[in-house]
This record gives structure tokens, C-alpha cells and sequence, in this order.
């Protein structure tokens, strides 16, 4: 059994907002103390929002946006603070839900990782290995 939190680095500085919009199926819009950011998930890559070219952009966002929609996330850094969009780089929980792998595990999302924001690769890479198995969202086999 997996347990996707173990993964989460423990000495992180974390931090806590509402999150104002869902942009896409890995990215929202935060309030952290008055100032609105955006959150780019770690470990995973979504499909754009399109859905002629890639059909599970909109089942991602949709997913997302019941997770997350007007919700008080925590937002959890790796390596890097931010992307080279000025987006803040986090891992997301709602509670004791650990969004990023909620995605991978649903088959909504891919396992990604970076060199400095890997903590959690190996715990996505299983997600991801489940949700090819049982054939769920991208992995189904109309795709």
C-alpha cells in the first residue's frame, strides 16, 4: 500500500490560502494573505484544457475544480519556489488529501519530476503504474 504523504518533505516551509479559481487540471489561483498567486502542482502533468486535441484536460480541471474549488489549501514547496512563469511550485493538500497524487492515482494526471522537486516521484510513478493497470482516464483504452 502506498502511502502518498510519507513522500511530502517533512521540514518545509508550508503555507495556507483559498484558492479563488482553477485555471486547469494542475494549476489554481490562490489567496496567500491578500495576494493572489498561482500554484502550479509538483510532480505531475496535466493535459491542457483542450478537448478535441487532448481529451482529459477537461476531466482534469473538472476533478480539480471539485477538490479544490473555494477551498483553504496547503501548499507544500520541493526544490524550486517557483517555475519560470513566476508560478509558485507546490505540492496540495485539502485536509489530510494529497491533490497532485489524488490526480496521478485517478489517471487524470502524469508523473513528472524535475531534478530539485523529485521528493515525491517514485510515490507518482507507483500512482501512475496503478492507474495504467486498471485502464482509468488517460490510460483507458480508447485512448
Amino acid at each position: 500500500m502506498i502511502d502518498p504523504v510519507a513522500c511530502v518533505p517533512r521540514s518545509a516551509f508550508e503555507e495556507y490560502g483559498l484558492v479563488k479559481w482553477v485555471i486547469d487540471g494542475a494549476t489554481i489561483v490562490v489567496d496567500l494573505h491578500g495576494q493572489l498567486f498561482n500554484v502550479r502542482y509538483l510532480g505531475v502533468d496535466v493535459p491542457e484544457n483542450t478537448p478535441i486535441i487532448r481529451p482529459y484536460g477537461p476531466p482534469a480541471k473538472a476533478r480539480n475544480t471539485t477538490l479544490v474549488a473555494n477551498q483553504v489549501v496547503r501548499l507544500v514547496p520541493d526544490g524550486h519556489d517557483k517555475d519560470a512563469y513566476g508560478q509558485l511550485l507546490r505540492y496540495v493538500f485539502i485536509d489530510n488529501l494529497f491533490v497532485n497524487y489524488e490526480l496521478v492515482k485517478e489517471g487524470l494526471a502524469r508523473a513528472t519530476a524535475g531534478p530539485l522537486d523529485s521528493a515525491c516521484a517514485k510515490t507518482f510513478s507507483q500512482a501512475e503504474g496503478i492507474a495504467r493497470q486498471e485502464k482509468l482516464g488517460l490510460w483507458a483504452e480508447s485512448q
